[in-house]
Formats: C-alpha cells, sequence, structure tokens
C-alpha cells in the first residue's frame, strides 16, 4: 500500500487512457528489450511513441537496457530526444546500460509529423524485411530509411 500513488494497467502500444504530457519520467526496464525480440520495426515505433507522448515537455524516458545496440531506437524518426547512455557498473551490471532521455522542444510536432508516415513504412518493412530490424538499429540508420 502506497499512499498518493495511483496503480494503472496499461498497453504500452497504445496508452489511450493516459493524456498527452501526463509523466515527467518513463522509466523503461527492459521494455524495449523484450519488444526488440520481435524484430518489428511497426511495434518499436508504437512503444516508442506512446512513451514519448505520455512524457511531459522536457520529461525523461529513462532506459535501463541489457543490450547495447538498443539505445539507437530511442533515435528513430519520429522522436525527438537529447540522448546520452552510460555503462552501469557494479554488481553482475557490466553488460547493462542507462540511456537517459530528455524530451526535446517540439518533440510533439515532430512527433505527431513523422509518426503517421513511420509507422507506415516500418509496417512495410516488417513485411518485406523481416529479421533485418535489429541491423537497421545496430549501426543507426533511420535517417536512411
Amino acid at each position: 500500500d502506497r499512499p498518493g500513488m495511483e496503480w494503472l494497467v496499461e498497453d504500452a502500444l497504445d496508452m489511450a487512457g493516459l493524456a498527452d504530457g501526463t509523466f515527467d519520467l518513463v522509466l523503461d526496464k527492459s521494455t524495449l528489450d523484450a519488444l526488440a525480440h520481435t524484430q518489428k520495426a511497426a511495434v518499436l515505433a508504437k512503444l516508442m511513441g506512446e512513451s514519448c507522448r505520455v512524457l511531459k515537455p522536457e520529461g525523461t524516458y529513462l532506459q535501463i537496457t541489457v543490450n547495447q545496440h538498443n539505445p539507437n531506437y530511442l533515435r528513430m524518426p519520429h522522436l525527438d530526444f537529447d540522448i546520452e547512455t552510460l555503462p552501469l557498473k557494479g554488481l553482475r551490471l557490466d553488460k547493462t546500460y542507462v540511456s537517459i532521455c530528455r524530451k526535446q522542444p517540439g518533440a510533439d510536432d515532430v512527433r505527431r509529423d513523422r509518426q503517421p508516415g513511420f509507422l507506415e513504412w516500418a509496417k512495410s518493412f516488417d513485411m518485406r524485411m523481416p529479421g533485418v530490424l535489429e541491423m537497421v538499429a545496430r549501426n543507426n540508420r533511420w535517417e536512411q530509411m
């Protein structure tokens, strides 16, 4: 029991029950890791778009990941974050990374303008190029898409 806290259950790909700019902080502890294994660009684009949408202007998306390449998904073209990725050191954390992503002013406009087209591209990509998504992310080739 936590006084003053409200517990919600939402679909991370469609958080329609939450208004834009609801949170100062979105914490992702391996959600992106789990969904990255689907190799579905549309799934990852929806996750990141919704995470950005529910962040307040200049809010922070904090990602903890065990895949050093997953922070590149934070650079999808419908997102506008200032990103700092650091390795975590300590108790069995040698291959764990934290990305501190600050939502930039104008990020909501970027998302609204680019997300529909990027989602269409992502769906098409998923059908044409199954299994290639990790290579795109690993090489941070979003601007070439």
